[in-house]
């Protein structure tokens, strides 16, 4: 799990092979924003942020969900999420997925 902690504005994770243990393992995954905010997501190719990107920004709107079955409660949220990397094209190359390949991500609040 990677996320911002409150009052931060950025995350870094230069290799996610130290502390995750996932250098190129992932092939799914949901992004969320929460309180009002944005946040732009940037998956690289490679270690310290270099050669091919995947970007995205998710932004606030509201979600109706149910509590307990009883009344419908308006939570405010943004989310993406990717079932199947497999699917998402590496621009920039011939024929090439995102999945198993993310390296290294940055996470800024907008």
């Amino acid at each position: 799990e990677l996320d911002l902690k409150k009052g931060e504005k950025k995350m870094e994770v230069a290799h996610l092979k130290h502390p995750y243990g996932m250098n190129d393992k992932t092939t799914s995954f949901c992004a969320f924003t929460m309180q009002d905010t944005q946040n732009l997501f940037e998956l690289f190719e490679d270690d310290h942020y270099k050669s091919h990107c995947f970007s995205f920004l998710v932004t606030m709107t509201t979600h109706i969900g149910l509590n307990s079955g009883e009344r419908a409660l308006a939570v405010p949220h943004g989310e993406f999420c990717c079932p199947n990397l497999k699917n998402i094209h590496v621009k920039g190359t011939k024929r090439s997925s995102w999945n198993d390949r993310i390296t290294s991500v940055r996470i800024t609040q907008q």
